[in-house]
């Protein structure tokens, strides 16, 4: 049992130092990492879960697709992407 807690413990630990993997690139692999307070959203970045700020002004994504639903916003030129968890206006498709 000591064995097991242990282990518990150590597994833990390396989680918190290293930051939770998500291998498949969606937030939805994220088990271990809780973001708290309503303006923030767990998302998946370059394989890390990371809690993002996500409120009027800036939105959190795990990937592109996420940002659709931000409609317009950016200028005629401009698309919405998802760059390092947070949707951005980016000249690039």
């Amino acid at each position: 049992m000591k064995f097991v807690v242990l282990l518990l413990t150590i597994s833990v630990a390396v989680v918190c130092i290293q930051g939770e993997t998500c291998p498949s690139g969606h937030a939805t692999d994220c088990t271990l990492t809780l973001c708290t307070g309503d303006e923030w959203m767990l998302s998946c970045v370059d394989n890390i879960c990371t809690c993002n700020h996500n409120n009027g002004q800036s939105h959190a994504c795990t990937n592109t697709g996420d940002c659709s639903l931000l409609g317009h916003g950016c200028l005629n030129n401009q698309h919405w992407r998802c760059i390092r968890g947070e949707c951005r206006c980016t000249h690039q498709n």
